[in-house]
């Protein structure tokens, strides 16, 4: 190939990736993806970057013609290669796309978004299927961390109306013969209030907050304000821990073996400590993997560093690639530190923590309600119209939004509480 055809490769390349990669984000971000497929796609969206970088390294044409300094092993060892591949990282469209797509993803998962939205329809049947299992009074609950007793009963009434296990008739409701095997206990407790008119409020909370619990929508925050105090302290000095830890490393590895480039075109490590050095010894077999001295005799202390079959040299190689991620370990912390710090504070008076699994509950919950509000809006309801309506208050109600089911039998119920 011509020197101007393998300038182009690289960035032909980088520009036809862009379409692939975009299409791959979409099919992972499809509602209707399995979780399974969902990950394989993300993998792959890994393993194509990886590739593209290798790629970049071998062929080492502009944008990006990289030098050699010195040799392979010393380049490895010294880090170059890692800062090669940022470069490549950061003038490459298509990893930017890629790194959006998992700080979203991630960004997603960790907050309550109100304003989340369905655009399509089969969106919209995926998230009332998945929502028709759970009590509105859960999502209260996790909305909140507490249950108000008349939104809860009026909007738990309305969805088993929805969903088939209750029926008006002659002014009042009376429940069906529908399997409710399925229910909640706190949804039984609903239909025993239809049958029997009995309902004990106090233990309809507990049942609420038990249920909600259970199902790892929210976790209790065991040790009250003590134990958020420290959490805040431990995610201010972890941070801090790893960045002194980070150096010492550096250190460590620099004085104990430290990598040097030779004249004979390849990279050895210098070995300070006596115990490597005699095991070093009882390990090689070809003492001309040793540095030698230009004469007759060999430096027992210099071993090419290329020699991954020695326990010593492998020890070298680790410790150097440690080294070289160490700036993106103790960022990744300072991040993980910054989020559990904002947590623990808006959470500080309440004596529970949502779950990123409630999160995703809630947005869930917040995407249908606004899905639904339009139906909101419209006076004259066909049949159809009027059941999205009731199915927008059910999530409207439970979700503190400032309306009310106005349904004269469910205040009948509530009125009797």
């Amino acid at each position: 190939m011509n020197k101007k055809g393998e300038i182009k490769m690289p960035l032909i390349i980088g520009l036809v990736l862009i379409p692939i990669i975009i299409f791959i984000i979409i099919k992972s971000n499809s509602i209707t993806t399995q979780k399974r497929d969902k990950i394989i796609l993300n993998i792959l969206l890994i393993l194509i970057s990886i590739l593209y970088i290798i790629l970049c390294l071998i062929i080492r044409v502009e944008p990006f013609n990289f030098e050699d300094h010195y040799s392979t092993e010393y380049m490895f060892y010294n880090g170059e290669y890692i800062v090669y591949s940022g470069i490549i990282f950061m003038f490459t469209p298509f990893m930017w796309i890629v790194l959006f797509h998992f700080l979203k993803m991630i960004f997603y998962s960790i907050r309550v978004r109100k304003n989340a939205m369905i655009k399509k329809d089969e969106e919209y049947i995926y998230y009332r299927g998945d929502l028709d299992k759970v009590s509105p009074s859960i999502i209260m609950f996790t909305s909140t961390f507490e249950v108000d007793i008349k939104k809860s009963v009026s909007a738990t009434i309305l969805k088993l109306k929805q969903t088939g296990y209750i029926e008006e008739n002659n002014g009042t409701y009376i429940c069906t013969n529908k399997d409710e095997s399925n229910l909640l206990e706190s949804e039984k407790m609903i239909l025993n209030l239809i049958r029997y008119n009995e309902f004990d409020t106090s233990m309809y909370k507990k049942v609420i907050e038990k249920e909600t619990l259970e199902n790892k929508y929210i976790t209790r925050n065991h040790g009250g304000k003590i134990s958020r105090i420290i959490k805040i302290i431990i995610a201010i000095f972890v941070p801090i821990l790893v960045f002194c830890f980070s150096l010492w490393l550096d250190d460590y590895h620099f004085q104990n073996y430290h990598v040097y480039p030779e004249n004979d075109g390849h990279a050895y490590i210098y070995l300070e400590k006596e115990k490597d050095i005699e095991q070093l010894y009882k390990e090689v077999k070809d003492e001309n993997d040793y540095k030698h001295d230009g004469y007759i005799s060999y430096d027992y202390s210099k071993i090419r560093a290329d020699k991954l079959e020695y326990g010593v040299v492998r020890k070298a190689f680790f410790l150097s690639i440690i080294v070289s991620f160490s700036l993106g370990f103790i960022l990744v912390f300072v991040l993980i530190g910054l989020y559990v710090i904002i947590e623990q504070i808006i959470h500080f008076n309440k004596n529970y923590t949502r779950t990123i699994k409630g999160k995703i509950l809630l947005n869930k919950a917040y995407a249908l309600k606004n899905y639904l509000s339009k139906y909101s809006l419209i006076k004259n309801r066909t049949e159809k119209e009027l059941i999205l309506w009731e199915y927008y208050l059910i999530y409207a109600v439970v979700l503190n939004v400032n309306v009310k089911i106005k349904d004269e039998i469910i205040e009948k119920y509530v009125s009797e509480i």
